[in-house]
């Protein structure tokens, strides 16, 4: 099982890479003239999908190395002697979410473009678009947990802020196949992989 420090890390890295999910968006929004409301939605349609897979696949990358770091960890520990080739596994890296996924969000978002305050679909955005990216990795690791003869499942690990969050925290429950990760937007829980 991951160290507090591992997990602190891990959750460090996903919360730079939302960081500049956000940034891109807002950039991007920069340039758009939200009164255009049209306009406004069909780019953000073309965008969108492009940056939730451009950051998908890095998020799935930056899990499939931890998860690796993670069950070396197990091996040097000695907790997966009992398994064939214990040390040759290679995690693999989720595909990020689907671009007709991202533009459902977009179409969601782009509803306050024709309110009072057209700015709030870049907030909506921004938390959708951060979720669907950490998704990817997030799949990576409970898939990886699923396939390998190491894990035992995994475990969701987060700060327990919200209600939705805090009903699915339990340190115990070793999730195994068939338990997709659920998270909302903004959410800070991961899968960490039991092994042994």
């Amino acid at each position: 099982m991951a160290t507090p420090e591992q997990v602190a890390a891990f959750r460090a890295a996903n919360t730079a890479l939302t960081a500049k999910v956000e940034k891109d968006l807002t950039n991007f929004w920069a340039h758009m003239n939200p009164a255009r409301h049209d306009a406004s939605m069909n780019a953000l349609l073309k965008y969108v999908p492009t940056l939730s897979k451009r950051y998908g696949e890095i998020a799935a990358t930056i899990a499939a190395d931890w998860y690796e770091l993670l069950r070396a960890d197990a091996v040097e520990a000695g907790m997966l002697k009992s398994i064939r080739g214990a040390t040759s596994y290679r995690a693999l890296a989720a595909d990020p979410v689907a671009a007709e996924v991202s533009r459902k969000a977009v179409e969601s978002a782009a509803g306050y473009l024709w309110t009072p305050t057209p700015e709030r679909t870049l907030r909506a955005l921004q938390g959708t678009v951060g979720r669907h990216v950490l998704q990817a990795g997030r799949d990576t690791l409970t898939v990886n947990a699923d396939r390998d003869k190491g894990a035992r499942g995994w475990v969701r690990v987060g700060d327990g802020a919200c209600d939705y969050c805090q009903n699915l925290l339990d340190g115990e429950i070793h999730y195994v196949e068939g338990y997709g990760f659920d998270a909302h937007d903004r959410c800070k829980c991961t899968a960490v992989p039991a092994f042994g």
